[in-house]
């Protein structure tokens, strides 16, 4: 038998749910040259653990390996696919998933401080980023109704308006074309933001966010509204797990320093927009919350 641990995962990202499972079987969700997904049904909730290959940003409920692991991991995919108490199996392969390459994705646990100062430069650096590349966000292609929706999202939050943010969540779930629309993006990336500024924006002990997102996550469960993948990281999204690039770029927005090229390019490169899309949403949502804190003055 084949053992997993280090020499197969490089870094990994998942969650306390799967790590607690007694067991589960799994299958194969859907599969592309560098990424497969399997599906487990946990607590009676449809849930995705990516098998990413090569060396790119770390995203929630996923696990980072070498071209010659993956392919490895790959011929054993018509085998059993079982969880079992914190041990992930893929026919002959053991994939421990408790340990130290396991990393936390949890957005608030990156923010040390908010740093008021400089935050309209930072957000506007955001801006001509996002214009210097000749890809520009499908928001902006599509029509004008779902920009406003997006507007409409974040104002849900920062003026702490539930429906308003569901019927936003409703108009944009699911607009646009590929494996995760480009709604759905830049909703994700709109959620990094007000994540981060949870304090900022509810002036009470963190967790509002999670709370206030609990109508997203009920409308993906209720409904097919978008992709299964997309649907993954809108609900960790939900639940303040984000990727290592957007982590990284949300910090910066809020705490300040050195602008991080290179998380902002990883965005960048996520799929044909996707990653345009969800700068977009952050710089939309970086506004109306940058807006707020302004008329608290």
């Amino acid at each position: 038998m084949i053992s997993g641990g280090t020499e197969i995962i490089k870094r990994m990202n998942i969650s306390r749910d799967f790590l607690q499972i007694q067991k589960a079987r799994g299958q194969i969700q859907s599969g592309f040259d560098r990424a497969v997904n399997l599906s487990f049904q946990v607590e009676g909730e449809e849930r995705l653990i990516t098998l990413l290959r090569g060396d790119g940003t770390l995203l929630p409920d996923s696990i980072l390996m070498s071209d010659h692991d993956f392919c490895r991991i790959i011929k054993n995919l018509k085998c059993d696919i079982i969880i079992k108490n914190g041990i992930l199996y893929i026919g002959t392969v053991q994939l421990y998933l408790k340990g130290m390459a396991n990393q936390s994705l949890y957005l608030p646990g990156f923010i040390n401080r908010f740093c008021e100062k400089g935050l309209e430069e930072r957000i506007s650096f955001l801006t001509e980023y996002q214009k210097s590349d000749r890809i520009r966000s499908d928001l902006e292609r599509l029509p004008g109704r779902y920009r406003n929706a997006l507007v409409r999202l974040a104002i849900g939050y920062v003026e702490q308006e539930k429906a308003d943010v569901g019927q936003a969540f409703a108009t944009l779930a699911g607009v646009g074309r590929g494996l995760t629309p480009s709604g759905d993006d830049a909703v994700l990336g709109a959620l990094a933001m007000i994540c981060a500024f949870d304090k900022q924006i509810f002036l009470t002990r963190e967790g509002s966010f999670q709370e206030f997102s609990s109508v997203i996550i009920n409308r993906l469960l209720d409904r097919k509204v978008t992709t299964k993948v997309s649907a993954k990281y809108l609900k960790c999204a939900c639940r303040s797990r984000f990727s290592e690039a957007l982590c990284k770029v949300t910090v910066w927005i809020v705490s300040g320093g050195k602008a991080p090229g290179k998380w902002l390019d990883q965005i960048m490169e996520t799929g044909h927009t996707s990653g345009v899309d969800m700068l977009y949403g952050m710089e939309t949502a970086s506004r109306v919350i940058y807006k707020k804190l302004q008329d608290r003055r």
